[in-house]
């Protein structure tokens, strides 16, 4: 199992942008619309779709074609973390 840290990551990106996209959907459906404005809801809710899965294809192309990723390193303040692919 050489190099299963990018995998983590695609799988990982996906799992959050979808939980995004999820979310998103529940606000704007539970937003109290109209039957006035029944078009608009729609749109609203085509539009996020539309970028979200834009944004879950975009995350996980990127991540593939940054090639195998051998170490992951953060920083904020005086927090550190990093994880290493061991081989």
């Amino acid at each position: 199992m050489k190099n299963l840290l990018p995998l983590i990551l695609i799988t990982g990106a996906g799992m959050v942008s979808t939980a995004i996209l999820a979310t998103l959907i529940y606000i704007v459906w539970l937003g109290g619309w109209s039957p006035a404005v029944e078009a608009a809801h729609l749109n609203v809710l085509g539009t996020i779709s539309t970028g979200c899965l834009i944004m879950i294809g975009g995350t996980m192309i990127g991540l593939l074609l940054a090639g195998p990723v051998s170490k992951i390193q953060a920083k904020i303040g005086d927090n550190e973390i990093s994880v290493d692919d061991d081989d």
